[in-house]
């Protein structure tokens, strides 16, 4: 079996790598200030731009009632559902378009193709296929997202070094062997970040989809905010959207130097 193992550098290095320090906590810091700073001062009306106070205090009243719980649940199911069905079938095709020629020139331009094609523009057409439940909710994001895993996971196997195949080959390894044991891990930290970065783009779908067609979920909500012009509920659930899309991110992050520490150290 043909395993592809860190230099002897990176594995020296390896329990030495530091998470270098971002500027988002201080400029979030400053954000903040800013924004306090601004309503403090009415330089902007309180219509227009609520206080953190405020904010803070339309979010306390949502969960309170109990909707933002159910409403989190609720689309955390959508992007899932869409986000999962589009890896589950992305992956596996991009992965063919990768290491096929014939694969790649029946598939990647059509995706190109459609990947351009805006989401909210087919959303009349999926309400018409599905309805207006949970799977056009869920086909909105798999739409969306599948696309893109197809062409970035092609792009990800198709950047792993010739070097690796030509080894392998040298020592045997062809066919399904040199996908499954050289081509696939190879690729694997690669296709983890794809993921991290199609998942954002899906929650932005997932948004859509509820603004348009949903009684409930974390779209729906700010739609129904915005009727009403309460912009401290608004926000409220903007601010509470960026901090779950951040805490998945980070997890994703977070596993990603778990499960592949030699990619991470040669960084």
């Amino acid at each position: 079996m043909i395993r592809l193992q860190p230099t002897p550098d990176l594995a020296r290095r390896r329990g030495k790598v530091k998470i270098r320090a971002h500027p988002t906590l201080a400029v979030g810091s400053l954000a903040l200030i800013l924004w306090a700073l601004v309503s403090k001062l009415e330089l902007v009306s309180p219509v227009i731009l609520p206080s953190p106070a405020q904010v803070a205090s339309a979010f306390a009243t949502l969960l309170g009632h109990g909707n933002l719980l159910s409403d989190t649940a609720l689309s955390f199911f959508r992007i899932t559902a869409g986000f999962v069905l589009a890896i589950s079938l992305g992956v596996p095709i991009g992965f063919w378009a990768g290491t096929s020629r014939r694969a790649a020139s029946a598939l990647l331009p059509l995706s190109e193709l459609i990947r351009y094609m805006p989401v909210p523009a087919l959303i009349p057409l999926v309400m018409v296929w599905f309805g207006v439940g949970e799977p056009a909710k869920v086909a909105i994001v798999f739409l969306g997202s599948f696309f893109q895993v197809v062409l970035m996971v092609a792009a990800d196997v198709q950047r792993v070094p010739l070097e690796y195949r030509r080894v392998a080959q040298t020592l045997g390894a062809t066919g399904w062997t040199l996908l499954r044991r050289v081509i696939w891990p190879a690729s694997l930290p690669a296709l983890w970040d794809t993921g991290r970065l199609v998942l954002g783009w899906a929650w932005t779908y997932l948004v859509v989809a509820e603004l348009v067609a949903a009684n409930a979920g974390l779209g729906y909500r700010i739609l129904k905010a915005q009727r009403f012009f309460n912009t401290d509920e608004m926000l409220a659930m903007v601010i509470w959207l960026g901090l779950l899309g951040l805490a998945m991110d980070q997890f994703l992050r977070h596993m990603h130097r778990r499960l592949f520490p030699w990619w991470e150290a040669n960084r």
